[in-house]
């Protein structure tokens, strides 16, 4: 009898530790439930995974910080430039102020200001484009 027991037990010793290798380096991985017990290379492979994971997270973060950056750079420079800018303009504007003055005050005509006709015709022209009810002195045409 122990010509069959000892190789049996050859056998099913072999089919256990064959089996205890399978489930403690690969896991058990059922077809329609996935991986039900994890083995050591699972493990491994889910470590692995969580680094890739975490350093593409990294990756996408300093890129996004790199590129809130440069915009933040750009709307600096576009701020300065529109503040130079604006300052042109103000300067600008000044001089046309003085020079508006110094024409009002070179005007020594008592009347104040005067229409000519052309102004008349300009004016009842931009009321008629804009809409305005009773341009030049209710529909007329103003010459």
């Amino acid at each position: 009898m122990d010509i069959i027991k000892i190789p049996a037990a050859m056998v099913a010793g072999m089919a256990i530790a064959a089996l205890a290798l399978v489930v403690f380096y690969d896991g058990i991985s059922l077809p329609y439930f996935g991986q039900v017990i994890d083995g050591r290379l699972q493990n491994a492979v889910e470590a692995a995974k969580a680094g890739l994971v975490a350093q593409a997270d990294l990756d996408a973060a300093n890129a996004k910080l790199a590129a809130m950056t440069l915009r933040a750079q750009q709307a600096e420079a576009l701020a300065e430039q529109a503040r130079a800018t604006g300052e042109k303009i103000t300067e600008k504007e000044g001089q046309g102020d003085d020079a508006l003055k110094a024409s009002v005050a070179a005007d020594h005509r008592g009347d104040g200001a005067r229409w000519s006709a052309s102004d008349i015709n300009w004016l009842c022209n931009e009321r008629r484009r804009l809409g305005i009810i009773g341009a030049c002195g209710g529909g007329q045409s103003g010459r």
